[in-house]
């Protein structure tokens, strides 16, 4: 809904001096407008005047009628009835394509259902609930890529063992000070809030959802997208460490099982199950 505010009337008063009519029109995101045009009044008002008093004797005197006309201007406005033109569709760009692609992509991973890290498989999650394999299939699994052929480079491809893969969430772990840094951003949204030594996490997830409420109250989804990009965000500033011998996506996996490990002994709410959930996906 648009409206005219105080700022705005005032806007139309002083544009309306300038010019016998001043048009204002409001717009909001939703698309809902509201036009008002102003014009220029002027009031003439003329008749005869006569004065009158009593004296001290009560006697009354009165001078002879005069007639007389008064002039006045001011600024008056009302409002438009606005008619909006339906624009006729046009085919979509590659851009438009390409955009509805990655959202519908990203709507996907954000219906997932949530797993607790204990009941994921780490190892291999695709696995999960897959048959047994055979000989033959794991050694096709895990091969190098490369420009040509082993046919042409006159050499076998190397294969990966399921040992070369396999994530040591038990050793391995990013600096305890990192990991506390990221939950504290994590549960106050705020990419400051690592520079601050006053913060209680623990009132801070008591009021998390209210807090979070008035920004999603009405957009859950949107809260979803958000999330990603802040976590994407964060593992994109971890700085290096030994682990990124072992690869960025072991690092970034050690990195999302230490924070779900801390945000778990966290009492739960709905927006910090979904940062479990978001980082549930950069577990290998």
């Amino acid at each position: 809904m648009t409206f005219f505010s105080g700022t705005d009337l005032a806007t139309l008063k002083e544009e309306g001096n300038d010019s016998n009519h001043f048009l204002s029109l409001i717009v909001n995101n939703a698309g809902s407008y509201t036009a008002a045009i102003t014009r220029k009044v002027k009031t003439i008002t003329k008749g005869n005047q006569t004065l009158e008093y009593n004296t001290f004797n009560n006697n009354v005197v009165a001078t002879e009628s005069t007639a007389y006309e008064k002039e006045e201007s001011y600024i008056e406005y009302y409002p438009l009835e606005i008619t909006v033109e339906a624009i006729p569709a046009t085919p979509k760009s590659e851009l438009e394509l390409r955009l509805e692609e990655i959202k519908n992509n990203a709507n996907s991973y954000i219906n997932k259902p949530a797993q607790s890290p204990s009941a994921v498989n780490y190892k291999y999650p695709f696995l999960e609930n897959s048959p047994k394999e055979d000989t033959e299939s794991k050694e096709k699994k895990y091969i190098q890529g490369t420009l040509f052929s082993s046919k042409e480079m006159g050499e076998k491809p190397e294969v990966q063992t399921e040992e070369d893969y396999t994530i040591k969430y038990d050793e391995d772990h990013i600096d305890s000070t990192i990991i506390d840094n990221a939950i504290t951003q994590i549960i106050t949204g705020d990419i400051f809030a690592h520079y601050k030594s006053n913060i209680d996490l623990n009132k801070w997830i008591e009021n998390m959802k209210a807090l979070y409420d008035k920004r999603f109250k009405d957009n859950f989804e949107s809260f979803s997208y958000w999330a990603d990009t802040f976590i994407e965000f964060l593992e994109n500033d971890l700085p290096e460490d030994s682990l990124d011998a072992k690869g960025p996506d072991y690092k970034s996996a050690i990195w999302a099982f230490d924070l779900i490990s801390k945000l778990e002994k966290f009492k739960k709410n709905k927006y910090l199950d979904a940062f479990i959930t978001t980082l549930e996906r950069w577990l290998i």
